[in-house]
């Protein structure tokens, strides 16, 4: 049908000709009320931007001498946060002479991951930030290694966040660093 034709029997029935796609060959045109169509059109994309969900980052922070109930109220707000979507980043802060005793501080991030794997998992590894150690949570559980690329690396099918690096300085306590400097000189 011709465009003039199209604007005619869009007129005869007191409706708008809309062009609908006009990249197509030949355009795609409809015969409706475009002020029904316009307000249709926002209707939609107002639904769709109430049911989007924007991640967040919560953050929860501990020290290393948190008390077990203070980290089991602390471990359940991240349940939720990560029920709802978010993903959370878990703060170890250190203050003072409790940088000496890093092996509190991956000990209690080892707690709180090893409690709330069954619903979140690493995104990276925990890292030391100054006088924080830091570990960035993700809602879903561990994925998966398959089992024919650990038989072919010879590893166990661990997940490849959650495995102690052995070079990592928070492995190794710094009185032991500071007494092997001195036995080397």
């Amino acid at each position: 049908m011709s465009p003039a034709e199209g604007i005619k029997h869009a007129q005869l029935a007191n409706l708008d000709l809309v062009e609908i796609s006009p990249d197509a060959t030949p355009p795609v045109c409809k015969i409706l009320d475009y002020g029904k169509y316009k307000y249709e059109l926002n209707k939609k994309q107002k639904i769709a931007r109430k049911k989007t969900h924007k991640v967040q980052i919560k953050e929860i922070k501990l020290r290393p001498g948190t008390d077990e109930h203070d980290l089991q109220f602390k471990l359940r707000h991240a349940r939720e946060f990560i029920e709802e979507g978010d993903k959370v980043r878990f703060r170890v802060v250190f203050k003072g002479r409790e940088m000496a005793h890093l092996d509190l501080g991956k000990a209690m991030m080892d707690k709180v991951l090893s409690q709330i794997q069954d619903v979140a998992h690493l995104d990276d590894q925990v890292r030391l930030e100054g006088k924080n150690m830091v570990a960035m949570l993700i809602p879903g559980p561990a994925p998966k290694l398959k089992p024919a690329a650990t038989a072919a690396k010879g590893t166990p099918a661990v997940a490849p966040n959650l495995v102690p690096n052995p070079e990592s300085k928070l492995s190794e306590s710094p009185v032991q660093n500071k007494e092997q400097s001195y036995a080397q000189n």
